[in-house]
């Protein structure tokens, strides 16, 4: 048989036309529909064209036109009504992939699937020429065994909720009341992915975002209690033995029951404004959201081993199936389907990599080291340099500025401070945060220095790594990381003796070891196996730099090693108050007994104008 006896082009080409005119009749429709509401302002000002709900919209109106078409090239077709509705549903994809790149990907991709399931369902629709369409959605019109099944799907549903309630009290099961079929599964996981959609936005208030990959998470402790069925269900001892069907069932009703139940509590709670986190400490609060799963594992376990004469490894196999998959879910962070609306990052201009911009750029790290002013004999003075190599956040750029001031205005360093930072806004005022500009800025202040004398400061604000890189980034310039090796060589190169170094990054307790020694004092915002806190868009200054430069430094004290104990008190509470959820950073010093007098004397000089 050819292709022209098996398919009928022509077939096909009226399923065509009729899903374009569908299109864009619907389209213009609907564009004029919603055209008329925001003119009337009917919708809210947070209504986007290109919104999710919009894609979704769109996708669902496109999907209703390719069934339409489908439909009439099967009902056109004398024969194999599938595959021309197929065809129908096919043909779009390539006229879909140009528009693919303004849309995201989930949206491709249930193009691609939802086309070929919508043309397999026209062709199903119209493979019965003689029943009006309305009849494949009408109940009434449904056929006797479809509307059976349907009718038995409602009366097992309730009779199964009533039996996962009774169980979640530890009352025995009536097995011969929980009927276990791929459809009551599958309506009841439907039900349980439904209600946590509409718990999670009810825990928000105000504008959502809502996060379709949460679809993917959260499935493992679902597979490890179907497993954990399977291995004590294979081969039951007896007749009067639960399928595993029923098992399942079971189990998944009471996960729905314990879900609502414990959802509505968290809403009630969080509309309350108040948390777990404020009410407990942290170990209380760590207890009361475990009991919930602990109450729900002591009340499925007996569903699952009730009845069962095994071997005890495979019931033991079973039951550590079951546990670990309540323990992942427990100790994982949860990805959630709605996230609270972000406020609109501020965007600043890009850089612009031009031959104007390197050159100016070289001259302001000239003019810069130029101007450093040349040590005072006889009087210990502070060289400050601040290092600020990550340019997409306002944070560093900000706590960079802040200590530079505070270094000039309480550390008489005016004239002997060099700001080195990356961020768009200052790429005309402020030379490059780069290793090789910072090298150069070490080599020069070594040069006007005493270096017997005075005291070298530098201040480094930027992302961390556990491995002690310090981030680094400045789209489209490529800026090299910074190690802890690397910045104590170009000192040991440049004979710098009396050095105060800082580090607020995150990890950065990795720095310590590797640059102290009797003529040093090493700051840290972090140990090395924690995050320091404060970086963000919502963030002016990181709570180390807040703490420890804008609160002590600058009015209260001139010892650092005064104000790193005052500001690590003050950071543990703050951390504690934001639900920092990884431990204290626990801000490290180590402080060199050379530099201990060095420093001792400079605060004395400082002091002295006061008196």
């Amino acid at each position: 048989m050819t292709i022209q006896r098996t398919l009928e082009w022509r077939a096909v080409a009226k399923g065509a036309a009729t899903d374009i005119v569908a299109t864009l009749v619907l389209g213009l429709i609907a564009s004029v529909a919603i055209g008329v509401a925001m003119a009337a302002g009917w919708l809210p000002p947070s209504f986007n064209l290109k919104g999710t709900g919009m894609l979704l919209f769109l996708l669902a109106l496109g999907l209703g036109c390719v069934v339409a078409g489908a439909w009439v090239a099967a009902r056109a077709a004398s024969a194999r009504p599938y595959l021309h509705g197929l065809l129908v549903g096919a043909w779009t994809l390539p006229l879909g992939v140009f528009g693919w790149q303004s849309v995201p990907l989930w949206y491709a991709l249930l193009s691609c699937v939802g086309s070929i399931a919508a043309g397999w369902f026209g062709g199903h629709l119209g493979r019965h020429a003689a029943r009006p369409i309305v009849s494949f959605v009408a109940p009434v019109a449904l056929p006797q065994s479809q509307y059976a099944a349907l009718r038995a799907l409602s009366s097992q549903l309730p009779a199964v909720l009533v039996e996962a309630m009774r169980t979640l009290l530890w009352r025995q099961p009536h097995w011969s009341r929980v009927h276990g079929s791929p459809a009551l599964i599958g309506l009841l996981v439907g039900m349980q992915v439904l209600m946590l959609i509409g718990m999670e936005r009810l825990m928000i208030v105000g504008a959502a975002d809502f996060y379709w990959r949460a679809l993917a998470s959260g499935w493992f402790g679902t597979c490890c209690v179907a497993w954990a069925c399977y291995l004590l269900r294979a081969q039951p001892d007896h007749q009067a033995a639960p399928s595993t069907a029923q098992v399942l069932t079971l189990i998944f009703a009471q996960t729905l029951v314990s879900g609502a139940v414990l959802g509505a509590l968290f809403v009630l709670e969080v509309r309350s404004g108040s948390t777990l986190r404020q009410k407990f400490d942290s170990q209380t609060a760590w207890l009361v959201w475990l009991a919930p799963y602990l109450w729900l594992l002591s009340a499925q376990l007996p569903v699952l081993v009730r009845g069962v004469r095994l071997p005890r490894v495979r019931i033991g196999l079973a039951i550590v199936v079951a546990s670990a998959g309540f323990a992942v879910n427990a100790v994982t962070d949860q990805t959630y389907f709605w996230y609270a609306a972000q406020t609109p990052v501020k965007q600043y201009p890009r850089l612009v990599l031009s031959q104007e911009t390197m050159e100016a750029q070289q001259a302001l790290l000239a003019s810069g080291l130029a101007k450093v002013l040349p040590q005072r004999p006889g009087v210990i003075d502070l060289y400050a340099i601040t290092f600020a190599p990550y340019a997409e956040a306002a944070e560093f750029r900000n706590e960079s500025t802040m200590v530079a001031e505070v270094m000039r205005k309480r550390f008489d360093s005016g004239g002997r401070t060099l700001q080195l930072l990356n961020h768009n806004e200052t790429a005309a005022d402020i030379a490059w945060a780069t290793p090789l500009n910072l090298q150069r800025a070490i080599t020069r202040f070594a040069q006007v220095m005493d270096r017997d004398e005075d005291v070298f400061f530098l201040y480094m604000t930027s992302h961390g790594a556990r491995d002690g890189q310090l981030a680094a980034s400045f789209w489209p310039l490529e800026v090299a990381t910074l190690t802890p090796a690397t910045l104590k060589k170009w000192l040991d190169a440049a004979g710098i003796r009396h050095r105060v170094i800082v580090v607020s990054a995150c990890y950065s307790g990795t720095w310590v070891n590797a640059l102290a020694d009797d003529n040093t004092l090493v700051m840290t915002a972090a140990d090395a196996d924690h995050t320091s806190y404060g970086c963000g868009n919502k963030s002016d200054l990181t709570f180390f730099g807040r703490a420890m430069f804008d609160e002590q430094l600058r009015v209260r004290t001139r010892s650092f090693e005064q104000a790193h104990r005052a500001a690590r008190d003050i950071i543990r509470q703050r951390e504690s108050d934001a639900g920092k959820e990884d431990g204290y950073s626990n801000p490290q010093i180590r402080v060199g007994s050379a530099i201990r007098i060095r420093l001792a004397q400079l605060e004395q000089r400082l002091a002295a104008p006061a008196k």
